[in-house]
């Protein structure tokens, strides 16, 4: 890989963590912030579905459901990610009439809303999805994981037709949403290759559970490290 796409990668892996701490934290100004960073970003980063699919899923959590569709009629080639994540920031948001008329207009006709959860809330979404493929997998991972179903997570993650650093993170994810640092933990000492963004999920996780002793030995360790990490780590030790 040319040093210029490593530079790429690194930065989008960047981009996919703040959206991911804007996401949780529901900080709609900042989501909106870094959306305005990727648009006038290098053309790369905008023709990635990777990052206007996690855009899509932090406007939903934000309760701005406008702004996720926004972003969802941009993307060319919409995966079913795309299609789970703009039904779920409407049923999130009470928007079920535009929930049902984005699930009617899905590819296959797969006919499995269960709204009271959200769809990526529901195991039987995923399982009438006609193709699995990697990307779609990935997005489900931390689904079931956060929500507790280990189980789900694990032969989801074990029978992907094949695994990168993005599934592997994904599952790191999920287990650290719902504090399981132990299993994060595991898995992330069983990964072949380790990137910024599955060694920061590691470091934050354990800085806001107040492992703070273990959050730093992993920053120590970091070959590199990005603003984001070192914003997680000060502000634990601040509240410490």
């Amino acid at each position: 890989m040319s040093s210029l796409k490593r530079a790429a990668s690194h930065a989008i892996e960047d981009f996919a963590t703040v959206i991911r701490h804007c996401a949780k934290s529901k900080d709609l100004a900042k989501g909106r912030w870094i959306h305005n960073q990727i648009i006038s970003d290098q053309k790369e980063y905008r023709e990635n579905v990777f990052l206007p699919n996690f855009l899509v899923q932090m406007y939903g959590k934000c309760s701005s459901p406008n702004d996720a569709k926004r972003v969802f009629d941009a993307i060319d080639a919409k995966n079913v990610f795309s299609w789970a994540v703009m039904i779920t920031a409407y049923t999130q948001n009470g928007y079920l009439q535009d929930a049902k008329l984005i699930f009617d207009e899905m590819p296959h006709g797969i006919q499995c809303l269960e709204h009271s959860e959200g769809i990526l809330a529901s195991p039987g979404f995923f399982r009438k999805v006609p193709q699995h493929d990697t990307i779609s997998a990935t997005a489900m991972v931390p689904a079931f994981a956060a929500r507790g179903n280990d189980r789900e997570a694990c032969a989801l993650f074990e029978n992907m037709p094949e695994r990168n650093v993005f599934s592997w993170t994904a599952l790191l994810q999920g287990y650290a949403e719902n504090r399981l640092l132990d299993k994060a933990k595991s898995y992330f000492d069983k990964m072949p290759a380790w990137n910024l963004v599955s060694w920061t999920v590691l470091v934050i996780s354990y800085a806001q559970c107040e492992r703070l002793e273990i959050a730093q030995d992993l920053f120590v360790e970091m070959p590199e490290r990005s603003i984001v990490t070192w914003n997680a780590l000060l502000a634990a030790i601040g509240h410490a």
